[in-house]
């Protein structure tokens, strides 16, 4: 996750560390092959979920880095977890091509 410098509440304003890299999103529309994310991201899936947590799964809140590859989770959503609402009933989806982004 990018780390969170500061937020103004009253306003919604999260200032948050700059990850300098791709966002997943624009890759997906590339038509790039995104396979290691896909695996990178079910590798943190069982802290999400034994969290009992879901994150907002849409490829446009991850940054690829530039310098180690990686995909970093640059949303601070969450919700209680929802099996309708994890990754491989919803986001997949996304990640995946076949629901259309925005």
């Amino acid at each position: 996750m990018s780390e969170m410098i500061a937020v103004v509440i009253n306003k919604e304003i999260i200032i948050k560390e700059y990850i300098k890299g791709a966002v997943l999103s624009d890759l997906i529309k590339q038509n790039k092959d995104i396979t290691i994310y896909i695996n990178q991201l079910r590798e943190m899936l069982p802290n999400i979920y034994n969290a009992g947590l879901n994150i907002n799964y849409y490829p446009t809140n991850f940054i690829v880095n530039r310098i180690d590859n990686l995909i970093y989770y640059i949303d601070y959503e969450y919700n209680l977890y929802d099996p309708k609402w994890d990754f491989d009933n919803c986001g997949i989806k996304y990640w995946n091509g076949l629901e259309k982004l925005n």
